[in-house]
């Protein structure tokens, strides 16, 4: 029994440094993040919020590069070294990551990756025709696939598809947030102006 313990705890901390190393090395490799963001948010609220996501980023070295994100996903397309004609990528799912094979990367320049998604609906808060994000640290894995890594912040462009009636907010700012800074809000608001 105490054999069986030992191996566990022996498994469980390579597993836990694996993680760590993998969080260690998108801090140290990734910078100058750009999310150029669109939504498509549908009037129902029972259909789910879809997107698009390109991700521009510099790469300090040639490497595997993971996205966080825990919604659903279909085509990403790879830009290396930023180029205009891209190659669509065989992605690796492991540990709510979209694990990119480096041979798809250029070290030491920027690079491109462009995602379609479909957000978590935990990502999100909808209140008949309002619809607005609603994350904590770490949730931003959830809305959108990204470099979900502490310390490691970046610029947002958003482009909001919504219903013609309805008004939009959201970050579009060149000072950089993490992700779990981002936010838009979108739906059938009543305007109020005041003098202040």
């Amino acid at each position: 029994m105490k054999k069986i313990k030992s191996l566990l705890i022996f498994v469980l901390s390579f597993v836990a440094l694996g993680l760590n190393a993998q969080t260690d090395r998108r801090q140290g490799a990734v910078s100058g993040v750009l999310y150029q963001l669109s939504f498509h948010s549908p009037e129902n609220s029972s259909e789910r919020v879809s997107g698009k996501a390109c991700i521009t980023f510099d790469l300090a070295k040639k490497q595997d590069v993971a996205l966080d994100f825990q919604g659903t996903f279909s085509a990403v397309t790879v830009y290396k070294g930023n180029k205009k004609k891209g190659k669509k990528a065989q992605v690796i799912t492991r540990n709510n990551q979209l694990v990119i094979p480096a041979k798809l990367f250029k070290g030491g320049a920027t690079n491109r990756v462009e995602v379609d998604f479909v957000c978590r609906d935990q990502a999100l808060a909808r209140r008949g025709h309002v619809v607005y994000t609603q994350m904590q640290t770490e949730q931003g894995k959830g809305l959108f696939p990204c470099f979900d890594v502490a310390g490691l912040c970046a610029q947002y462009q958003t482009t909001l598809d919504v219903p013609a009636v309805w008004k939009t907010v959201a970050v579009d700012m060149k000072e950089k947030l993490a992700v779990s800074d981002y936010m838009f809000m979108a739906g059938a608001f009543n305007e109020q102006t005041a003098t202040v």
